[in-house]
């Protein structure tokens, strides 16, 4: 076997890292986001209504010598009426978005060797969701070794 060189160790622990991180925020459970919006409308309708009358009065008086007086009284009389009709309402307006789940998996393995029991091991492995959250996949290591792995999401 090969022996690393503790740089070269420090190394392969962050790309681990990073691939685990990569994995895991991808492999993470499905977002459901809602977006509610609420939109407030007012109409009002004024209607004005103005009536108006006008009355005229025209009254003769006549006058023993003959003269004639004639008077006209004239009167108005306004009504105005204004009706004011608010509508208000609220349009309440809701979306949801849903985000999948990716369905493969990749993560990386470090598995040291404590205390010196045996020789470092490196690998890979890549995983196929099956149904909801269980996974299937493999693995292979550095020791040359292959294996079988189920894992279940909670």
């Amino acid at each position: 076997m090969f022996t690393l060189s503790l740089p070269q160790k420090a190394a392969l622990i962050v790309l681990a890292l990073v691939i685990a991180f990569v994995a895991g925020r991808f492999s993470s459970p499905a977002m459901k986001q809602t977006k509610t919006t609420e939109k407030q409308v007012t109409d009002e309708k004024v209607n004005e209504n103005v009536q108006q009358d006008v009355t005229t009065d025209t009254k003769q008086t006549k006058m023993p010598n003959g003269v004639v007086i004639t008077e006209t009284i004239t009167k108005r009389e306004t009504n105005k009426q204004i009706k004011k009709d608010i509508d208000q309402r609220t349009d309440i307006t809701s979306s949801t978005t849903i985000t999948n789940r990716p369905d493969w998996r990749v993560g990386a393995i470090y598995d040291p060797a404590i205390p010196h029991f045996q020789d470092t091991n490196y690998g890979v492995m890549i995983e196929k969701r099956m149904f909801s959250e269980v996974y299937l996949g493999v693995e292979a290591k550095t020791d040359k070794t292959i294996g079988l792995v189920l894992t279940l999401g909670f």
